[in-house]
């Protein structure tokens, strides 16, 4: 039986840049662990919850990967007290600390989240784009997306590839700021060394095209697409970008935050439920 229990330091080193909105810097993963006998339950404090989770699905990913996961999730979010216990193959329990009924069931739902990060490229053929949209005749390999434009105060459709451009565990660190000029609040990712090279490239083709920022979605372990995901912007390529995207998509505090949580963690691609 394995404990793990954790202990935060999260800090962030930002710098704007320009692109997609660009953040370049070296950063340290804001994980650690320690014995559990260090850390003692404090009866004075925030109520405990305790859950076990049934991993009823892996899709290819060992115990082992969705219990760090979960750890990181927890970490970046401050939750308090948090452990997670490797029970058996496939189950866990996971214990922590909260104020309220509001932040327990957030904690929860954040700890059941699914999906990835995916950059995906925008269709420009004018053909594929009227049948997709005013036809309804949607092409094999893409799909319609809505998202809120944020030059006038309507919702836009788009065509976008299944074909991810980017996509991964390549976060080394993501972090909330609030733009000085809309007032909306923002994730700023960075990437790890691998993934700066591949976006790097990306981007470095595809100059003058829309790249769709989409979070999580939900790939099966035959690479299809199982749950959509959220298209949240589509900005135009404007030069190669090295290091970081900025997503912005009208975020409430606590979703961007969790938005953050679960890029910065890695991807869970297993599929758990709480018993």
């Amino acid at each position: 039986m394995k404990t793990r229990v954790i202990v935060a330091a999260v800090c962030a080193v930002m710098l704007i840049g320009s692109g997609i909105a660009v953040l370049f810097s070296t950063m340290k993963q804001p994980f650690a662990s320690t014995d559990a006998a260090a850390v003692a339950d404090d009866p004075n404090q925030n109520s405990k919850t305790e859950l076990i989770l049934h991993v009823i699905d892996s899709h290819g990913q060992a115990i082992d990967s969705v219990a760090t996961v979960i750890e990181r999730r927890l970490v970046k979010r401050r939750v308090s007290d948090p452990r997670v216990q490797i029970t058996s193959d496939d189950r866990l329990k996971v214990s922590f600390r909260t104020a309220d009924a509001e932040e327990t069931a957030r904690v929860k739902a954040l700890i059941l989240r699914r999906g990835r990060l995916e950059f995906r490229l925008v269709a420009d053929n004018p053909t594929l784009v009227r049948r997709a949209l005013l036809q309804n005749d949607v092409p094999m390999g893409y799909r319609v997306y809505s998202v809120q434009s944020r030059h006038v105060d309507r919702t836009e459709r788009l065509l976008v590839s299944d074909v991810p451009e980017f996509a991964g565990n390549f976060v080394a660190q993501a972090d909330v700021s609030v733009n000085e000029q809309t007032g909306e609040r923002e994730v700023h990712v960075a990437f790890n060394q691998q993934g700066r090279g591949a976006f790097y490239e990306v981007t470095g083709r595809n100059i003058g095209e829309r790249l769709a920022i989409i979070i999580y979605c939900i790939r099966g372990q035959d690479g299809q697409i199982a749950w959509p995901g959220v298209l949240v912007s589509a900005p135009v390529i404007r030069q190669h970008i090295t290091g970081t995207a900025t997503i912005s998509g009208n975020f409430a505090l606590s979703g961007a935050e969790d938005l953050a949580a679960v890029l910065e963690s890695g991807c869970l691609d297993a599929e758990i439920v709480a018993e």
